[in-house]
């Protein structure tokens, strides 16, 4: 038998704090017998509901307690969990519904989901009935038991659901807590929506050490920084937007707080020096990682070198588990050395394969090998570096170019702080880079200036030949960069937009 994965819950002591909920209306707080009484009376719900057979349950809610509860509630009664986005439109929830065999959805939202068959309202009298207060020891698994299911952006595509065991996703909880040295001390700050793997895994291995979270609804720069400010945060993660955001909304008024943060993880997108400077700047004491994992085959991807060499600034790190990690170059031959190639991982976390779809599961998995699709470089000491999506890959007069090698190049310029790199198509060369870019301070961008100093410091054809100045860069719903909607845009802007 296999751990529960709500058995996380029961890394801290009763009295000890473990959760705060900030957001406009007031802040809740629970310990963790507090937590633990309110997982129990809903987990008893949800096995009185369903009689003790297997059950889906859907969250389509912004981040909250009441989430926190049902995400462990949902697991500890042996039900399966799916956290959708809220924000997708009803055609996108009625394909998830309908996808992963959702047995009960619950939602703060009465207007758009409330409506929905069967729906239960977070805080109305239904959701007080699901309520069933007492003791309840969390329901046995095994190894090959779904926890939860998550489903992808759908940035290459349709949404696909992933499937992750209670097994693997304790087994990666534990192997990521062993990164975290006196764990029950740290207070993690979430703003990334709860419907991810970067703000799940966190919390989870929250739990499991001992320590605490806080929870906000959702990122706004404001929010953000008042909640490292309030709550005195010292664990913080964000996408690179959102440091730049906090860095911009700040300015040099960066409160004293942050000085007391321990540990900032940037992940789910590249970035540059640029960034890394005012992620300095903004928290001066804190050990900053590049943090990379996929849904698909999990966050406990890397850490230190064994030799306790210090990771380069834009490096992943190093492999925690070699032998579950290869690269595998465009001749089919496995990277050993200096060199980079798309990276395939085998750990206990990776997913069986994607929710009824067997096609392109015989095309990512092989032997329990998920390719990732990801093309990663390692240097000389073994640190990997983030190169960038096969999928966002596109070809430019018969070369072939990664947004995210344009992108690094263009924030080592003394201007730019920000930089996100799409194709736009091109009679000549099929497609070629355009770039949108924030500017230090709003300063007015040389577009020629600019252009001139790129072909200096890389291969000429990498050069984006259009590049636009913006106040900000969108996000999509995850918190990650809108890349479709700047692809659109700059179709726009150059007026190659087929729909036009």
């Amino acid at each position: 038998m296999a751990n529960n994965l709500s058995d996380v819950l029961r890394g801290g002591k009763s009295g000890d704090l473990a959760l705060i909920e900030a957001t406009d209306a007031g802040v809740r707080t629970f310990t963790y017998g507090e937590l633990n009484d309110q997982v129990n009376a809903l987990g008893r719900g949800f096995r009185a509901r369903f009689g003790g057979a297997p059950f889906k349950v859907a969250v389509l809610a912004r981040n909250s307690a009441d989430y926190v509860v049902i995400y462990f509630a949902a697991m500890r009664a042996g039900g399966t969990v799916v956290p959708f986005n809220w924000r997708a439109s009803d055609e996108a929830i009625d394909f998830f519904l309908r996808d992963a065999g959702i047995d009960l959805v619950l939602t703060d939202d009465a207007e758009r989901h409330g409506r929905r068959d069967g729906a239960i309202l977070i805080g109305s009298s239904a959701w007080a009935a699901l309520q069933d207060p007492g003791p309840l020891e969390p329901a046995e698994v095994s190894d090959t038991d779904i926890a939860q299911i998550l489903y992808t952006s759908g940035s290459t595509g349709t949404p696909k659901g992933v499937p992750l065991s209670h097994a693997g996703q304790y087994w990666a909880v534990e192997e990521g807590a062993k990164l975290i040295t006196d764990p029950a001390s740290y207070r993690v700050l979430v703003a990334a929506p709860l419907f991810h793997m970067n703000a799940l895994f966190n919390i989870k291995r929250t739990f499991f050490t001992g320590g605490s979270v806080v929870v906000l609804p959702g990122f706004t720069p404001a929010g953000f920084a008042r909640a490292v400010d309030i709550f005195r945060c010292d664990w913080v993660s964000g996408v690179p937007t959102m440091i730049a955001m906090l860095a911009r909304h700040l300015g040099d008024a960066v409160p004293r707080a942050f000085a007391g943060v321990r540990f900032l993880f940037i992940g789910s997108a590249p970035y540059g020096d640029n960034l890394v400077a005012e992620a300095r700047r903004l928290f001066p004491n804190a050990e900053i990682a590049n943090f990379y994992g996929t849904t698909e085959a999990g966050p406990t991807v890397y850490g230190r070198h064994p030799d306790g060499r210090p990771s380069p600034a834009l490096s992943c790190g190093y492999p925690l588990f070699p032998e579950n990690l290869r690269l595998v170059g465009a001749d089919g031959a496995l990277v050993t050395g200096e060199g980079e190639g798309t990276l395939h991982m085998r750990t206990p976390a990776t997913m069986p394969g994607y929710l009824n779809r067997p096609e392109t599961n015989a095309a990512v998995l092989r032997d329990g090998w998920y390719d990732s699709r990801d093309i990663i470089r390692q240097d000389a000491d073994g640190f990997h570096y983030f190169v960038g999506r096969a999928d966002d890959m596109f070809i430019s007069g018969g070369h072939n170019i990664y947004p995210a090698e344009v992108e690094r190049v263009l924030e080592q310029h003394p201007v730019i702080e920000q930089a996100v790199v799409v194709p736009v198509p091109d009679d000549l060369k099929h497609e070629v880079p355009a770039a949108f870019v924030v500017t230090r301070g709003g300063v007015p961008l040389d577009e020629a200036a600019v252009k001139a100093w790129f072909v200096e410091q890389a291969d000429p054809y990498l050069h984006p030949r259009h590049i636009f100045a913006v106040p900000e860069i969108p996000l999509a719903q995850t918190n990650k960069i809108d890349r479709s909607r700047l692809k659109a845009e700059a179709a726009d802007r150059t007026g190659r937009n087929k729909a036009a």
